[in-house]
């Protein structure tokens, strides 16, 4: 990790300077299936922030049976919109896919995503059913196709802290339960 210090002897406080190592990257084809709350408040400024720090992402399409609200994804972010996310992914031929449409649709939208070879991130819930997420897993693993679910806690700098700690302390070599409260204030998008 680079110190707050050497941002400032390099002049990159905001840690946005050119990365080679990122930028050579081949290029992800994202498609996004739902442009709701969940998309456009926590994903779309997440996929922007990759962008600034030089990782290749291009949003190639955008599914939402809602016009106005595809329209302004694509308006804003980039992408083409589709109303129908079967379209968007054979028209688009995404490398991969996030699922944040509403819950009992998460299923059905990962099933599709799969069965055309592309590698699929479910938002929460990852179903709605436990017979569905078998499903799903067995589909990945039967095709060697990326499937994940949502685990946004985990990358968080309070978090990853929290987990660097308890794992470096005896006394927490084992913990039966730990409660923390963490606050919103750090530099980092869920």
């Amino acid at each position: 990790d680079v110190c707050s210090s050497d941002l400032f002897e390099v002049l990159d406080v905001y840690g946005i300077g050119f990365e080679p190592r990122r930028a050579e990257r081949r290029p992800l084809r994202l498609g996004l299936i739902g442009a709701g709350g969940v998309c456009q408040s926590k994903w779309l400024p997440a996929i922007a922030r990759l962008q600034t720090l030089w990782d290749p992402v291009d949003l190639v399409g955008i599914a939402d049976p809602d016009e106005p609200q595809g329209r302004k994804v694509e308006r804003l972010h980039g992408g083409q919109w589709f109303s129908d996310h079967v379209e968007m992914l054979e028209r688009t031929q995404p490398d991969a896919v996030l699922v944040a449409s509403p819950d009992g649709l998460h299923f059905q939208h990962a099933n599709d995503a799969l069965e055309r070879g592309i590698a699929t991130l479910v938002e929460k819930p990852f179903c709605t059913s436990l017979a569905g997420a078998d499903e799903l897993c067995k589909l990945a693993a039967e095709r060697q196709i990326r499937l994940m679910a949502v685990a946004n806690l985990r990358f968080s700098p309070p978090f990853r802290r929290a987990h660097q700690l308890t794992s470096s302390l005896a006394a927490f070599a084992a913990p039966g339960l730990l409660i923390g409260r963490m606050q919103l204030g750090y530099d980092y998008v869920d």
